[in-house]
């Protein structure tokens, strides 16, 4: 590993070392005549080698000026268009990533002028960074790229327009006609682009593309229906439902779940069933990737027909979802089982339950006394994410009902658990009768131990109360609700300020304004930038409120020094050096009016201006590309080996590294699992808001998020630290956007069988 401080001028070969000792011994002088023509040649060629090792001095002490400014995000605009024009290949390469990460737009001319550079890796390489630098001018230079007569050039210059804002259009004609590769970094951009393409011509792309036959790129055009669910591409996608490929099958059950709020989904419901029966030729992982997409999809289709279900006899289309339901909740693989519970949640959430049914199961459908049956068979598992998501459908399908296992489930010994509990609890219960739920609005409202997941319940129970009671607050609900949120923006944890802040926005008034501009101020450390964020985005929606006409003007409510001090704040918030509160503080101002519009900053301006990023002294020091070793991990269900990346990821595996030889990484637990997405740990919180105290700088690659690649968690661009995830399945809409350093060489299907609130501990295999 190289670092700053050992770099110093010497000899790095060790080959020019020796031959020069050997040619400064002391020697016969007759000797050296008679071979002074041969010693004069050899002289020569070391004073070669000699120079050559002192130009990769050189190169690197370039390389490592060049990777300050990445780290800076910051560099002399001048010095980086000289590196991007060096003669030194090397230096062209590092300074053309740099410009990229770094996403100024000082050195947008050279970089597109390097679309022309002799070096394809460095082409290719320039397309990525004009992706990066989210500016429109590159667009049409990576249009003309994509149609270069190099096919490495037009992949790259697709890759690079997936990240900006464009009509896809130029993605179309690669996405129908190109070969497979391309076609495939076409379809990967179209999806990006989805909201801004022309939906007619969205929905013809996709409907030609479905009759291309390769699996690569089927699932990918299936990811693109998803983000234009039409119901006139049912018809085609339903036979995916039953296609060979298990990553085909996937995604037509995404595609096909999408289209649960359209009129006439009946189609694509049935497909989705078809496809439940279907499933046995495979082996167990895609057997139970596919029945996830199937029961996530169950779960957004089935609530319209259910919702039709009359009386308490079953009809046959009840009885095949409730069947399917059933089948998953019972699963072996707690990832289909926690799936089953959440498409439960999912489909019967909107259905009005009898009030009558609280007392007398028998007064419910059949439909939904079995799966009633089946979550209160689970409410007991050992596994806790299983727990977790029984309670969630119990209480969604039991209602009041379930206030008796509420009760208990607030006492469990899993956090998680717990959560689900409060959050069942202040969906469903409406507070009536005051002898049955008292004891748990006591324990809610309670200050000691608040949580963030309590304080989402309290803002559930207020507002579920407030629709359903008279609109008099004879409970005096409202002012505990309020009094709670305003002690929760005063807290020690940012977390529970940042969640306490936008759930203010019921209240408005100057007390609650007071309350968040002292939140805003008084942020500082870890959480600095959650907490403004969280403050900027509550005044934006508290500008908006109000009883009187919308002639009044934005917040009416406050007099003249309170609209002064938040407009203080937004142009405080200009100046801030994270460039997430610049740009939400700039939006926010536009939007409410409350900052003259002579003095709200342009977006470019705000980026120009954005100050160097400061290096903590807790992090590893600045690396250039070197070679790392693997990584051990052993977690409950047994271990697996992870290869990273130090050549493409240099600072964020030194300092993954830095953190493992200190023990940070032992004994977490990992408190993300999605299943079929991802397996994400490192919080040292637990609950996935923790950090090691400092970020790290965000090193964007052209590598794929592939089936095993390793990835670091961020909640914007360079706020990455010490949480890390691992792929389940190909994602391609994360390329480009988190940082690859590593992939699972070894033990992948113990990472299959992961669930969250295990614990893990890292080792570095030496």
């Amino acid at each position: 590993m190289l670092h700053v401080a050992g770099l110093r001028p010497r000899l790095h070969c060790r080959v020019c070392r020796h031959t020069l000792s050997r040619f400064t011994e002391n020697r016969p002088k007759a000797r050296v005549a008679f071979r002074l023509p041969a010693v004069l040649l050899l002289g020569t060629a070391v004073l070669a080698s000699v120079a050559g090792c002192f130009d990769r001095d050189d190169r690197t002490g370039q390389l490592m000026r060049i990777a300050h400014w990445e780290d800076r995000r910051l560099a002399p605009a001048d010095s980086l268009s000289r590196a991007i024009h060096s003669d030194d290949a090397h230096i062209r390469l590092a300074a053309v990533r740099a410009a990229g990460l770094i996403g100024r737009d000082d050195v947008l001319a050279d970089l597109l002028a390097t679309l022309e550079d002799p070096s394809t890796t460095i082409r290719q390489h320039a397309a990525f960074s004009l992706g990066l630098l989210d500016n429109p001018q590159a667009v049409p230079a990576l249009r003309t790229a994509a149609a270069s007569e190099y096919r490495d050039l037009r992949i790259a210059a697709l890759e690079g327009l997936a990240h900006l804002e464009h009509d896809g259009s130029v993605f179309v004609q690669a996405a129908l006609h190109g070969e497979t590769i391309e076609a495939i970094a076409a379809w990967n951009g179209l999806r990006n682009v989805a909201d801004h393409v022309p939906r007619d011509l969205m929905i013809e792309t996709i409907q030609a593309g479905l009759s291309r036959q390769e699996d690569e790129i089927l699932w990918r055009i299936l990811r693109c229906a998803e983000r234009a669910p039409d119901s006139t591409l049912v018809a085609q996608i339903a036979p995916f439902t039953r296609a060979k490929s298990a990553q085909v099958r996937v995604h037509a059950n995404r595609a096909l779940s999408q289209l649960g709020g359209l009129p006439g989904n009946g189609p694509a419901l049935n497909a989705v069933l078809d496809g439940c029966e279907d499933s046995r030729r495979f082996g167990r992982r895609d057997r139970s990737r596919i029945r996830i997409a199937q029961l996530r999809a169950l779960g957004r289709l089935a609530g319209t027909m259910l919702a039709r279900q009359e009386g308490t006899e079953i009809s046959s289309a009840a009885a095949r979802i409730t069947g399917a339901l059933i089948a998953g909740a019972r699963d072996e693989d707690p990832h289909v089982a926690r799936t089953a519970f959440t498409a439960m949640t999912t489909a019967t959430t909107p259905l009005r339950l009898p009030p009558e049914a609280v007392e007398r199961l028998s007064l419910l459908p059949v439909w939904r006394i079995r799966l009633v049956q089946m979550a209160q068979l689970r409410l007991a598992d050992p596994e806790g994410a299983i727990r977790a998501a029984a309670i969630r459908a119990y209480g969604t399908l039991r209602g009041a009902g379930a206030l008796p296992q509420l009760h208990e489930a607030v006492s469990d010994t899993i956090a998680m658990v717990r959560d689900a509990a409060w959050l069942t609890y202040a969906e469903q219960t409406t507070g009536d009768d005051p002898d049955t739920v008292g004891d748990l609005d006591e324990a809610l409202y309670r200050t000691d131990a608040i949580t963030s997941a309590r304080l989402e319940a309290v803002n559930r129970l207020w507002q579920r109360r407030a629709q359903l009671l008279a609109p008099t607050d004879t409970t005096g609900l409202r002012r505990r609700t309020h009094h709670l949120l305003l002690q929760a923006t005063a807290a020690a944890d940012f977390v529970i300020v940042a969640t306490a802040a936008p759930l203010l926005v019921d209240f408005p008034g100057e007390q609650t304004v007071e309350a968040l501009l002292h939140a805003y101020h008084g942020a500082s450390g870890e959480g600095t930038g959650d907490i403004r964020l969280a403050v900027l985005d509550a005044v934006a929606t508290l500008a908006g409120s109000g009883e009187e006409p919308e002639t009044e003007p934005a917040t009416h409510w406050l007099s003249e020094s309170w609209r002064a001090r938040i407009a203080a704040a937004l142009q405080h918030a200009f100046d801030s050096r994270d460039l997430r509160i610049r740009l939400r503080a700039r939006a926010v101002a536009a939007q409410t009016g409350l900052v003259p519009e002579l003095l709200i900053p342009s977006v470019a301006s705000l980026k120009a201006t954005l100050p160097a990023h400061e290096r903590n002294l807790q992090q590893a020091p600045l690396t250039l590309p070197f070679d790392a070793p693997d990584v051990r991990c052993l977690t409950d269900r047994g271990a697996f080996v992870m290869r990273l990346d130090g050549r493409t990821a240099p600072n964020t595996v030194a300092g993954f590294l830095d953190l493992i030889r200190e023990g940070f990484y032992h004994d977490l637990i990992w408190h993300r699992v999605v299943p079929d997405f991802v397996v994400q740990g490192g919080c040292p919180r637990g609950d996935g808001w923790g950090g090691p105290g400092f970020t790290i700088r965000s090193e964007w690659s052209r590598l794929p998020y592939a089936r095993t690649a390793v990835g670091i968690a961020h909640s914007g661009k360079d706020t990455g630290g010490c949480q890390f995830f691992l792929t389940l399945s190909p994602q391609p809409h994360l390329n480009g956007r988190y940082t690859v350093f590593g992939e699972v060489i070894d033990g992948m299907d113990v990472v299959d069988t992961i669930q969250p609130g295990e614990r893990f501990r890292l080792t570095i295999v030496e």
